[in-house]
């Protein structure tokens, strides 16, 4: 299992986005998800469990959608990027729990002989790591 700290980065109209730059290669992971699905306020910090899925994707059960819970979803490999792997949700696109990943193929290849064709993402909130709504507070600067 790979697990990774991700900070807030940004805010869109629908979406939160967290990041985390890996040193190694320079790759940025960026992981989006839904403002409905996040608990108020904010976490600055997640937590991302990644592992690979080698099941039916039919056989696996998404977490619930409750805002205040943590996020257990599958997700399938889509396209390959520079120096990332991009994966989207399994199922229909209006009931996604997050956005598509952008995943380093630095830290998948760290674990895994080869890129999963499905992994299952969990998202944890580091609630102790600090919270914010409106005006969110990223590696020590303010942004509106």
């Amino acid at each position: 299992m790979i697990k990774r700290t991700l900070y807030f980065r940004n805010e869109t109209n629908n979406k939160l986005r967290w990041d985390d730059l890996v040193k190694e290669d320079g790759a940025t992971f960026e992981f989006y998800i839904p403002k409905w699905r996040v608990p108020k306020p904010w976490p600055a910090r997640i937590i991302v469990s990644i592992d690979s899925y080698t099941g039916d994707k039919s056989d696996f059960t998404q977490s619930p959608y409750d805002s205040d819970k943590s996020i257990e979803v599958l997700v399938e490999h889509i396209e390959p990027h520079t120096k990332t792997v991009k994966y989207a949700q399994v199922g229909y696109e209006k009931e996604w729990q997050i956005g598509q990943p952008y995943i380093p193929e630095s830290i998948l290849t760290s674990k895994f002989p080869s890129i999963p064709k499905y992994l299952i993402i969990e998202v944890n909130w580091d609630l102790e790591g600090g919270k914010f709504e409106d005006s969110p507070i990223y590696r020590g600067k303010t942004y509106k």
